[in-house]
């Protein structure tokens, strides 16, 4: 009789221990699962760039950055100084007319959503190209506006000034030579810049635009000479490669990210039918081990996006000690606070769902001490 009575109390307690370690692994394969599922929604997704780069207006920003690299591969020299006749300022406004912000934000939305497809294909290469034919015959045309508009506004040329401009033909231009008409210092100009335009392709793949010398960007990795690897080669990796090296291994990740998905989800059904037959003939159980789930859940999540809170205060801190001086204002508040934006909203994500599973986890318990009452009521 003892034997007996102690086999059925054995019974109910090696069907706690079992329900206990179930619940454990639901809830933390379901904190993977969200953790993992917003991370590739979020970070993979074009449209949060595409959201980010409008709000911090970085089209509007970029032509600053754009036109400091290409006065290196100018065929003119380009002057600091805005009092000069060809200045980086003329630069800018003639790069903004030939490619105006709107133009360049449908050609960096449509690069943003080719890289997500190309992520979730088999393809080699990403499929986009610019076709610039437009815009390379606008360059030479802006320059030319914009040069003879400031030629009128220079000084007349002293003899020191005309002798100088007069021996070199590359001299910095600040000043306007007695009875030279405007379209005679343009004569002057022009050929460079109309040969520097047709050099350039109809079609820049994104290959060409990495690969390319237009932006005087000519990065190269090597091993060094004294590797350590024996019988290591020298390797050369052009941007392109460099780049599509770093897409290539998000492509794996986000492929791993998937397997890794399916088979916690399905991890994750199987466990919740373990937990159902074992509670089969149990219902208020059912309802505590639901109400457990989705509290354990939830506590998780919360907790996970309150460090997640503080993990962003910590990685501004860092950001701010690390932004490129080099950088306009615009582009430097965008480095710090797109990263910091990722990670909030990452977090905001997490902790929703964290709020949405305590809320969850409350309902089943009171659902319990609800049927508790009643039925203490109808004894």
């Amino acid at each position: 009789m003892a034997e007996k009575k102690a086999r059925l109390t054995l019974v109910p307690s090696a069907r706690r221990i079992i329900l206990s370690v179930l619940t454990m692994a639901i809830v933390l394969l379901g904190m993977l699962f969200v953790m993992t599922l917003h991370l590739r929604e979020l970070f993979v997704r074009a449209e949060f760039y595409k959201t980010q780069l409008r709000q911090y207006e970085i089209y509007d920003a970029v032509y600053e950055e754009l036109s400091a690299q290409l006065a290196i591969q100018s065929p003119v020299r380009v002057a600091e100084d805005a009092q000069a006749l060809f200045s980086l300022d003329d630069l800018e406004g003639a790069l903004e007319t030939a490619f105006p912000p709107l133009w360049l934000q449908t050609q960096v939305e449509r690069f943003l959503d080719s890289t997500e497809s190309w992520l979730y294909s088999d393809a080699a290469e990403i499929d986009f190209a610019l076709d610039i034919r437009e815009q390379k015959e606008a360059i030479p045309e802006a320059l030319r506006a914009r040069m003879l508009v400031k030629f009128e506004t220079l000084p007349v040329c002293t003899t020191d000034e005309l002798l100088k401009l007069m021996e070199n033909h590359n001299q910095l231009v600040y000043c306007r030579p007695r009875g030279l008409a405007p379209e005679d210092i343009w004569r002057e100009f022009e050929p460079r810049y109309l040969s520097a335009a047709a050099a350039l392709p109809d079609q820049l793949t994104f290959r060409e635009l990495l690969d390319g010398e237009l932006l005087g960007l000519d990065l190269v990795e090597e091993t060094p000479a004294g590797s350590p690897v024996r019988g290591a080669e020298t390797r050369v990796l052009s941007n392109y490669d460099q780049v599509m090296l770093q897409f290539e291994n998000l492509r794996s990740a986000l492929a791993v990210a998937n397997s890794f998905l399916l088979t916690t989800a399905i991890a994750m059904v199987a466990l919740a039918l373990l937990v159902l037959i074992l509670n089969w003939r149990h219902p208020l159980a059912l309802i505590r081990w639901l109400g457990v789930i989705g509290l354990g859940l939830g506590l998780d999540l919360t907790i996970i996006a309150v460090l997640l809170r503080v993990a962003g205060e910590k990685l501004s801190t860092v950001l701010q000690q690390q932004a490129a001086e080099v950088l306009s204002p615009e582009l430097q508040l965008a480095s710090i606070e797109v990263p910091l934006n990722a990670l909030r909203l990452y977090g905001d994500r997490i902790l929703g769902i964290g709020l949405a599973g305590l809320g969850i986890g409350a309902v089943f318990f009171v659902l319990r001490f609800i049927i508790d009452v009643n039925r203490r009521a109808t004894r």
